[in-house]
């Protein structure tokens, strides 16, 4: 959130470049949100509280990022409506018009530009788009953004993503999809044929990991934060992502001659108590993540990996990255050693008999937020695996943030607590928007009416 890419042009005859455009981005790869033209002077105090916003971007009261005076309607969140009411506020007037504000539909294209400093109708921009994505119309403003957020080329009528060009006159993309067959058997196909529906922004893919007895079915914290990204019937393609019970979550499984067998039932179910009581069986589990992971890693190494996990589910998550880190992944007889891009971690806790967990964060992570109980009584006094604090780093310079959280009345919170309540998952998921994830908060904001 708030990152800013600045796009430079070639001077002909010379070996110069100069400032061609600047943009400033939100949540997101695609989520552009203004456009600076070079000759902007910028009004420093103005340029600080713009940037003030953008952090700002997308938080209520609970998070770290809370800025009440971005509040204009008092609804205790930083959203769309605050930044209409703010946005003539944010540079001063100029002749020319320099500052563009972007407008959005649901699926991210592009579907207006407006000039922010005097709203002035001749520099309005709207486009319309038929069903695979070809614009009504180029920018003469010289926006690159159109459909689904996509940079388009309009000398070469494409769009370019991060992995592949897609043609919105054919309605699929130049390139096969880097994940091979896993998402169609079509390797060409965009969004299952459904634009109006789905977008593909990017090859980010998410690993979440249950807690102790976790299972999807249960619908807790990591188990929301794998269903709000590209979320179940939001508007993302499903793919990308993957959940693995935690420990503890044995299922019985019958035997074929022996449809109802007790001893069976009941080894299963002694099994999950030891599992859960030692989390002895977190190896197998970080073993079969880190094979996942592997083998799209093998297929796509410009994936960007991202695991989260609650409890001995965080535990797990620390190993994977551990061991991307030190044994690496063997595509076609190399070695090679993934980055983990983020570590999403609710309240983590060490293996009572497992010590092969690491208790540190890798150097292979870019950046780690680490959601903590203050409730620490009884077999949870100790907290061993995740000791340092916020805004620390390891020797590669991980990004961290630890956050010990209370109630709003003061009570300390429980493990439990961090594991399947709203208010934490909200800040997770702000936290993984800063390492560049999308989330469907539609689909967040149905669920908790």
């Amino acid at each position: 959130m708030g990152r800013v890419l600045a796009q430079y042009t070639d001077i002909v005859g010379t070996s110069d470049y100069e400032l061609d455009r600047t943009f400033v981005y939100g949540n997101g790869i695609n989520d552009v949100l203004v456009m600076f033209l070079p000759e902007d002077e910028l009004d420093e105090n103005a340029n600080d509280d713009f940037l003030s916003f953008v952090d700002a971007w997308l938080a209520d009261p609970n998070s770290a990022d809370w800025n009440a005076s971005w509040d204009s309607n008092a609804d205790s969140i930083i959203d769309f409506a605050d930044f209409c009411y703010y946005a003539s506020d944010f540079d001063t007037p100029d002749i020319v018009e320099t500052d563009y504000y972007y407008l959005k539909d649901a699926l991210g294209s592009v579907v207006g530009l407006i000039g922010g400093k005097f709203g002035r109708t001749e520099e309005r921009e709207f486009y319309n788009y038929d069903i695979y994505g070809q614009p009504s119309e180029t920018s003469t403003a010289g926006n690159p953004y159109m459909f689904a957020g996509m940079r388009y080329d309009a000398e070469l009528g494409t769009y370019h993503t991060l992995h592949r060009t897609y043609s919105p006159q054919q309605g699929r993309w130049f390139q096969h999809d880097p994940i091979g067959y896993a998402d169609s058997m079509n390797l060409y196909e965009y969004v299952a044929s459904n634009p109006m529906t789905y977008i593909d922004p990017k090859g980010l893919n998410l690993y979440a990991i249950g807690g102790t007895a976790e299972s999807h079915a249960d619908g807790y914290n990591t188990e929301r934060v794998y269903r709000y990204y590209e979320g179940d019937g939001g508007p993302r393609v499903g793919k990308g992502r993957y959940f693995y019970d935690g420990v503890g979550t044995k299922k019985y499984k019958p035997h074929w001659f022996k449809p109802i067998d007790i001893f069976r039932k009941l080894r299963t179910w002694d099994e999950n108590l030891s599992n859960m009581a030692t989390g002895k069986e977190a190896t197998e589990i970080t073993n079969r993540v880190k094979k996942r992971i592997c083998k799209d890693y093998c297929r796509d190494k410009n994936m960007q990996i991202n695991i989260v996990g609650w409890s001995r589910g965080a535990a797990s998550a620390l190993e994977v990255a551990d061991q991307l880190n030190e044994d690496g992944c063997c595509c076609d007889g190399t070695t090679v050693k993934p980055e983990v891009n983020w570590l999403g971690l609710f309240d983590a806790v060490e293996m009572t008999t497992n010590s092969m967990m690491a208790e540190d964060i890798a150097s292979n992570v870019k950046r780690a937020d680490h959601a903590r109980r203050t409730q620490k009584v009884g077999a949870w006094a100790k907290q061993l695996i995740f000791p340092r604090v916020s805004g620390e780093t390891n020797s590669s310079d991980t990004v961290l943030t630890t956050k010990d959280f209370y109630w709003k009345d003061g009570r300390k919170t429980s493990h439990n607590d961090i594991g399947t309540k709203r208010p934490f998952l909200r800040w997770m998921m702000q936290r993984g928007e800063k390492a560049g994830l999308t989330f469907d908060w539609k689909h967040y904001a149905r669920d908790n009416k």
